[in-house]
């Protein structure tokens, strides 16, 4: 047992040392935790308003079942990569005198305890549902036990569908994989569409968990059925990590360099890209360009998006904006004067142009040069960038509110020009700022500095656009009232769309490669 909490110790001082040995690290971290904390005190005290209210919350198992199936859903994404550890463990632990086993029960308990770092804003929800509906100790351990089945079911099942995939490295399991995590987000078309679909009549495990946490919120014990098949979730996944903790991994692992998830400097964010670009360049294989193309400026648009499918950044996109629509469903019964999932809307869709921006200056602004000495001007090149990013930037969300709108969801007009004036404005002043930064002697300027203040500078901006939208609901205004300013605010984007755009050109010259 003594090597065992020492490798075990290792793991957890290597992860904890990476943060502390940046301030940058540190200071993200308590941004972090800082910004989600809010989050998490608004978020419990509705819960607790609801159940003081005698608001029955299990009209909402479906929906948490379809959240915790996304999560299971994501897990098992993960696994299609394989096994993976970081290069420091295989050089270090599996030259050491341990079995897989060992070395998987180790990453359990490091993992868990890793991850209350980034989990501290549900352990803070979970503490103040508690503390605030005076919870009998029982239920209190029921949400406490709930919570590490979830943890050790998804732990189970991403060692054990990992390993299998480094050592069977079968198409026929990468498809069986593919196949389970479809059938697991089956039931979420349930809650947008009046099929007899819903996750409260499958014994998923995530309708088992969900209905344990909801019952023990009125001091009430988890119904019988859902504690069973929970626990069979459990002794299955335990078994099957039992099989695959017998194999022996070592030889299949593959190592990849050890990053802090804080580390904001460039040789970091590079590596992250270069992971990212080997995870989804598969599925960019099925665009190409055309040599042949008539117009330049469709020729490099075209190459833009097919870079941003490689690189994960159109799917991080579109994760968010799923994000979106599974909370809109979920709080559409709310009678919040303003609705939760047009704040998260408003929110991310302030974030998108700066993520899309900056993943361009990660794994490009080096390549720039060979367009360049082919004598391609570069002002062609930021016009087919900034075209883009806008197009994604508003696509994407229109698209989302469309299919809201098609489920009887939502209106569709004030986040309809939040989205249109957002991505416009958002994306011409971003691009511009980064720009302005790319310039002689300001090139070496770190891009959390440059994404904080392109942020800064669009949200001055796009203030018109959230001032809108925030008085359509506090005022409840008439639809005509509601057109009429949102031909102003269309309108005014434009204008400020063509002014960063015209002034995006002429900073493009002055960029240093």
């Amino acid at each position: 047992m003594g090597i065992l909490f020492d490798l075990y110790k290792l793991k957890v001082k290597i992860f904890l040392g990476a943060i502390r040995a940046s301030k940058a690290s540190m200071l993200l971290l308590a941004i972090y935790i800082i910004g989600i904390a809010p989050s998490s005190i608004g978020m419990s005290m509705i819960i607790v308003d609801a159940v003081k209210g005698g608001i029955d919350l299990l009209v909402y198992l479906d929906a948490l079942a379809a959240l915790i199936s996304g999560i299971f859903a994501m897990i098992l994404l993960s696994t299609l990569r394989g096994f993976v550890v970081f290069e420091y463990e295989q050089s270090l632990i599996f030259t050491s005198p341990i079995t897989p086993r060992q070395f998987l029960i180790i990453s359990l308990f490091a993992d868990i305890t890793v991850f209350t770092v980034f989990f501290f804003p549900l352990f803070l929800l979970l503490a103040i549902v508690i503390v605030n509906l005076t919870l009998p100790v029982l239920s209190a351990l029921s949400i406490v036990t709930s919570t590490l089945i979830l943890a050790f079911i998804l732990f189970f099942i991403k060692a054990s569908f990992s390993i299998l995939e480094s050592v069977r490295s079968s198409s026929v399991f990468k498809i069986l994989t593919i196949v389970l995590i479809g059938l697991l987000l089956l039931p979420v078309t349930g809650l947008f569409t009046s099929l007899p679909l819903r996750y409260r009549e499958l014994p998923y495990p995530s309708t088992f968990i969900a209905e344990m946490f909801l019952n023990v919120l009125y001091g009430r014990l988890p119904p019988v059925d859902a504690v069973l098949g929970a626990t069979l979730y459990v002794l299955g996944s335990l078994l099957l990590f039992i099989y695959c903790s017998r194999l022996n991994l070592f030889q299949f692992a593959r190592a990849v360099p050890f990053i802090s998830p804080f580390d904001t400097s460039m040789r970091t964010q590079e590596v992250k890209m270069g992971s990212n670009i080997k995870l989804f360049s598969k599925v960019g294989l099925k665009f190409t360009l055309d040599l042949g193309s008539e117009s330049l400026l469709k020729f490099l648009m075209k190459k833009e998006f097919i870079r941003m499918v490689r690189d994960g950044s159109l799917f991080g996109v579109l994760m968010l904006y799923l994000i979106i629509s599974v909370m809109t469903v979920i709080t559409s019964s709310s009678e919040a004067p303003f609705p939760i999932w047009m704040l998260v809307l408003a929110i991310y869709s302030f974030i998108v142009p700066a993520m899309l921006i900056s993943n361009w200056r990660i794994g490009e602004l080096d390549n720039l040069w060979l367009p360049l000495t082919s004598g391609l001007s570069f002002e062609l090149i930021s016009k087919a960038l900034l075209y883009d990013f806008t197009i994604i930037a508003f696509t994407i969300p229109a698209a989302t509110i469309i299919i809201l709108t098609l489920a009887g969801q939502i209106e569709p007009l004030v986040p309809f020009v939040l989205v249109t004036s957002v991505s416009m404005v958002g994306c011409s002043t971003n691009l511009y700022m980064m720009m302005h930064f790319l310039s002689k002697k300001r090139r070496a300027i770190p891009s959390l500095m440059i994404n904080w203040t392109s942020m800064l500078l669009s949200g001055l901006f796009i203030l018109p656009a959230y001032i809108y939208v925030l008085l359509s609901y506090l005022f409840g205004l008439s639809t005509e009232i509601l057109v009429v300013l949102s031909v102003f605010i269309v309108l005014y984007s434009v204008l400020v769309f063509r002014f960063f755009s015209g002034r995006i050109e002429r900073k493009a010259l002055s960029v240093e490669l």
